[in-house]
């Protein structure tokens, strides 16, 4: 193979990658098929963010391999004594008031921002 076509494949490899999405994740993101969901940016509950967010994948990997999941049954519900993300009666994440805080925001309008963002995208996966 001439160096003219490795440079074209490793260009057009490149490129692919790109176009895919992020190549990495930014501290406390949580992601799905490289598209932002929402950032966890404190502990809670005893867990560090990094814990946080794993469980909250391994949450969504479980409800959004179900094919009849739809928009509607993303909400917010109250998780004693926080509010919480709930797919179906899956709880994806807690809304605490630390956590709310640290984005400049209330829990309620947190929760409401973070459902908004998994409405749009839910359809998508």
């Amino acid at each position: 193979m001439g160096k003219k076509m490795i440079l074209a494949l490793v260009v057009g490899g490149m490129m692919a990658l790109l176009a895919t999405g992020p190549l990495y994740a930014a501290r406390g993101d949580v992601t799905v098929g490289g598209d932002l969901l929402f950032r966890v940016r404190v502990p809670s509950g005893g867990l560090t963010i990094q814990e946080r967010v794993d469980r909250i994948n391994e949450r969504l990997v479980k409800v959004l391999g179900d094919p009849q999941v739809k928009p509607g049954d993303i909400k917010v519900h109250r998780a004693s004594p926080d509010l919480g993300l709930f797919i179906r009666n899956q709880m994806i994440v807690t809304l605490d008031e630390n956590n709310a805080r640290a984005n400049g925001t209330t829990r309620k309008a947190l929760g409401q921002d973070w459902m908004r963002r998994m409405k749009r995208l839910a359809p998508q996966y």
